[in-house]
């Protein structure tokens, strides 16, 4: 499990240079490589116009997706999103003229789960939701998952909760 203030420790190691106090990297490969991470866990507030908050943590083989504002999904105007990614524009066309189907479909929802869980080793493309699974498995691995997410929360200081000024926004 890698997050990606990792490669900045590993590259420093690579070039023969310590890593400063406080730097919260591991280094994942070579001969001074740190233990590894149970977790990756990342955060996502806004881009550009467009306010959200999810939240998401990682392990070995599940995902698991917080959305707070399940009402902004991936079919939320952004223009910013909108000009750099042109598959943004050409899903909205596809989704008028009917002809998406099964997981572009559901990308194109109006609203998200409120959680996901998937199993990245039998569905990499994190297509099949297992959070309302029934199966033992996904669920002590729902509740490992969203016990992790819960903590990092707290011992992060997460300030997501707070919103920020609408002129910011603006």
């Amino acid at each position: 499990v890698i997050s990606l203030i990792d490669l900045t420790a590993t590259t420093l190691t690579f070039a023969g240079m310590e890593r400063p106090i406080g730097m919260q990297g591991r280094v994942f490969v070579g001969a001074h490589a740190d233990p590894e991470r149970t977790y990756a866990f990342s955060a996502r507030d806004r881009i550009d116009e467009t306010v959200n908050r999810i939240r998401s943590v990682r392990d070995k083989r599940f995902h698991y997706i917080r959305n707070f504002m399940p009402e902004v999904s991936f079919l939320s105007l952004n223009r910013y999103k909108e000009k750099c990614f042109l598959v943004k524009p050409l899903m909205r066309e596809l989704l008028v003229a009917g002809k998406l189907k099964g997981a572009p479909l559901q990308l194109m929802a109006k609203r998200l789960p409120d959680e996901e869980l998937y199993d990245t080793r039998a569905d990499p493309h994190e297509i099949h939701n297992l959070a309302n699974s029934t199966d033992p498995e996904h669920q002590a691995a729902l509740q490992r998952m969203r016990a992790a997410l819960d903590v990092w929360m707290v011992e992060t200081g997460d300030r997501g909760h707070i919103p920020e000024p609408p002129g910011v926004v603006a």
